[in-house]
């Protein structure tokens, strides 16, 4: 039985995960600031879901923006109660 391929050849890294191993300056910079193997970083299309929060506070880039397929950024809905008048000058 043939060994499962773990990243496609014709599946490109995602911008987010190539602009954090530019950050680390290479794939094994980044494998050792998460105590992985450049071979698994190697291996990774995008940033794994396991690693989302560790590398949002070595990088501070939004984990919303590393996997907006899984967090899904905040909504900001209005307040509800009462509208508060606006004072344009007037006494």
């Amino acid at each position: 039985m043939a060994a499962k391929r773990l990243r496609r050849r014709n599946k490109p890294r995602d911008k987010v995960l190539t602009s954090i191993i530019e950050h680390f300056g290479n794939a094994s910079g980044l494998a050792r600031a998460l105590g992985v193997s450049s071979a698994a970083v190697g291996l990774w299309y995008r940033v794994p879901q396991e690693h989302v929060f560790k590398l949002e506070s070595m990088t501070s880039i939004p984990h919303t923006e590393m996997r907006a397929d899984i967090y899904r950024p905040p909504v900001r809905t209005p307040r509800k109660g009462k509208p508060q008048r606006r004072n344009h000058g007037q006494a």
